[in-house]
């Protein structure tokens, strides 16, 4: 990120440094050299002014582009939509009326400015999100050893879920119950040894749609469909699913695995699902806020879900269709969706 800032504001320092030295010949551009004496000096005077601080400006531009492909559209998005329209139109309105005409050309260093301050203070807590170690609590403790014994099946099973549903519980018993091992946050683990990238941001991205080329392709830059972070992290999250499947029978939660699996011979996807109401009261106590809080977070993230799920399928997350199994555990309960599953597991392998 550093890299990309320093870059981006010698930019901006040589292409202001042109502006502030040849003048004259840039103002020939918008004007005629047989102008009157006033309007050559003012229109050098206005390009000096307007264009001083243009090493803001690039950085200001990179970060925004930088935060979208980090997963952070919305910041993005803000931060953008400020700089162009709020400050750029507010200080070409407020500034003639406090300093006259002589003042309207700072109208778009003055933005850079404000903008520049309230990017650092997003980068900042960016940073420091992205640096802050993954507890144990945010791993979901889920971590399953299987013992020495033999696993009492050869499957893989993938498990979807909508949020709240309970389709990591019935994960960590089945696994338990199979002796097999049992991946979900251990896979951003995983995936950011595999690739590089922070395990923080790939957490931040995690079962989200991709979106960061367009906001490329707006500011100009079209680098091709792998260049951007979201499909490398993408991309390395399907090499790491499909290595931990060669690996052998286990049980994986969400992230597409049942699509990325789709030529595994041996498998078994699975959906589990509930009301949003026993989804909301389990989010509500598990994470300590309000039933109303708990359905709006619910709502947002099987959105999320939906969306990346959807985007490189023509299945349907959620989908009777889609799955093997579709479980309710409002009806079923966590323990009885296991014995249905381990019912099925047991009529493949006598099937095998």
């Amino acid at each position: 990120m550093i890299r990309l800032m320093a870059a981006q504001a010698l930019f901006g320092l040589a292409a202001s440094a042109i502006f502030l030295a040849f003048p004259n010949q840039l103002m020939l551009i918008f004007g005629s050299a047989k102008e009157s004496t006033y309007y050559t000096e003012f229109a050098v005077w206005f390009i000096r002014c307007q264009l001083f601080l243009l090493p803001l400006a690039c950085v200001n531009k990179a970060s925004f582009i930088f935060l979208q492909a980090l997963g952070k559209p919305r910041q993005a998005s803000v931060l953008s939509v400020s700089r162009e329209f709020i400050l750029g139109v507010g200080f070409t309105l407020l500034l003639p009326m406090i300093g006259g005409l002589y003042a309207l050309p700072f109208f778009m260093p003055a933005a850079d400015t404000v903008t520049f301050i309230a990017v650092a203070v997003v980068l900042l807590r960016v940073n420091k999100e992205l640096e802050t170690p993954i507890t144990v609590k945010e791993q979901n403790e889920e971590k399953f050893i299987p013992s020495s014994e033999p696993p009492l099946t050869d499957y893989i099973i993938t498990i979807g879920r909508s949020y709240g549903s309970g389709g990591r519980s019935v994960g960590k018993l089945l696994a338990d119950k199979l002796n097999i091992p049992y991946y979900d946050a251990a896979l951003l683990e995983e995936t950011a040894k595999h690739s590089g990238l922070n395990q923080k941001y790939l957490a931040s991205m995690d079962e989200k749609s991709v979106g960061a080329n367009g906001l490329y392709q707006y500011m100009g830059f079209n680098f091709g469909h792998d260049s951007n972070f979201e499909n490398l992290a993408s991309q390395a999250q399907q090499e790491v699913i499909k290595i931990t499947a060669q690996k052998g029978p286990c049980i994986i939660i969400g992230r597409r695995a049942d699509q990325i699996l789709h030529k595994t011979d041996k498998m078994l996807t699975v959906f589990i699902t509930a009301s949003v109401e026993t989804r909301a009261k389990r989010v509500s106590e598990r994470d300590g806020i309000s039933l109303e809080e708990s359905r709006g977070k619910i709502a947002k993230v099987d959105q999320e879900r939906a969306a990346y799920y959807n985007q490189y399928s023509d299945s349907k997350w959620g989908s009777a269709n889609t799955y093997d199994l579709c479980l309710d555990t409002d009806k079923l309960g966590i323990e009885g969706a296991v014995n249905i599953i381990l019912n099925a597991v047991e009529q493949l392998n006598a099937n095998a």
